[in-house]
């Protein structure tokens, strides 16, 4: 059913990390984060300097426009729980609702220091 939610078992399969050093894996962690956002149905597009996420569709945007301070902190929650159990140094800083009618932006952060 287009629309609906993947059971999110499915996403943990597509979210169980390789290993190795944080640098290496950035990029595809990005890339991965993004392929779930897609997944989802967010059509996201990570900007070329790959410092923000720009989410094209919300799946729950008439709920969003009603809540948007529920539906978008579970949103960045998601994004923040995928980078993190991925290994990823950069950061979901903070999303940012309604930037258009129908685009949300999330900022992602600096690198996480290294090492602690």
């Amino acid at each position: 059913m287009p629309g609906r939610l993947p059971p999110t078992a499915q996403f943990g399969a597509e979210l169980v990390g390789t290993s190795g050093p944080a640098d290496e894996q950035d990029a595809p962690t990005l890339d991965r984060v993004v392929h779930m956002l897609d997944a989802i149905g967010f059509q996201p597009e990570l900007t070329d300097d790959r410092t923000a996420i720009r989410l094209h569709h919300c799946p729950f945007h008439e709920l969003a426009r009603d809540q948007p301070d529920i539906v978008c902190s579970i949103h960045l929650g998601l994004i923040r729980r995928a980078l993190q159990q991925l290994g990823a140094s950069p950061e979901a800083m903070r999303l940012v609702p309604f930037v258009t009618p129908r685009l949300c932006v999330v900022e992602l952060g600096p690198p996480r220091p290294r090492g602690r």
